[in-house]
């Protein structure tokens, strides 16, 4: 059983939002995506997402991508992007996909979920510090540096010594770091972090590789073509 990872698809079956309109890599990306997929993944494998999943911004607009997403393979483990405005408490969520049947979908929320002998912890976060520009911002990334903590208590909790941490935004980038995240990480004993958001156009600012014992690891679909990426 593997655990792959894939971030950013950035579905819109049920909204008007083509993708096209930022560049040749995502014509016809759908498609791409469900070619791939369905030969790298198995259907006993794991799909971690980290956000911005769909366009949507109701579960009305949302069925047609999810209904796509639990077609292909494997189970998926959805954490919340910044485009995830369809995104509502769990309970709500697992609501839509029971209500719609969808069986292979399920979600990770500052909490965590084990995959065999892996911890999956995950939560959104947010900008860099350098990047906040608001009392508002402030607010927000001080609420996901604890929901992050809850994550890892509760990964934590499970015994596992292989956590891997799923953020949407980055931890570290070409021009800054998060240390608040990447030392938190590290105290863990997080073994490998997924994080999006940084998409093709900008890849040459996203840094991976092994930073204080921790993997780092860019999976926004576009910047992989398109395949999700495995990771264990």
């Amino acid at each position: 059983m593997a655990i792959f990872a894939i971030g950013d698809t950035h579905l819109s079956f049920g909204t008007d939002k083509p993708m096209d309109v930022f560049g040749g890599r995502w014509n016809d990306y759908a498609r791409k995506l469900r070619e791939n997929w369905e030969k790298e993944v198995g259907p006993g494998d794991s799909v971690i997402m980290v956000g911005d999943v769909s366009w949507a911004m109701n579960y009305d607009e949302l069925y047609a991508d999810f209904e796509f997403i639990d077609a292909l393979p494997g189970k998926k483990y959805i954490v919340k992007g910044n485009h995830d405005f369809w995104f509502d408490t769990m309970k709500k969520n697992r609501d839509f996909t029971a209500r719609c049947g969808f069986t292979t979908i399920d979600f990770i929320n500052h909490d965590c979920v084990v995959i065999e002998d892996t911890a999956v912890c995950g939560t959104r976060g947010w900008f860099a510090p350098e990047q906040q520009n608001t009392a508002h911002d402030q607010k927000i990334f001080a609420r996901e540096i604890s929901r992050l903590r809850a994550a890892l208590d509760a990964a934590k909790k499970t015994g596992k010594s292989d956590i891997v941490a799923a953020i949407h935004y980055p931890p570290l980038y070409r021009t800054y770091e998060c240390p608040d995240i990447m030392n938190m990480l590290t105290d863990y004993g997080v073994t490998t972090c997924v994080y999006g958001h940084i998409h093709s156009s900008a890849v040459h600012n996203s840094i991976e590789g092994e930073f204080f014992g921790v993997e780092y690891l860019l999976v926004s679909a576009d910047t992989m073509d398109f395949v999700p990426r495995r990771i264990r």
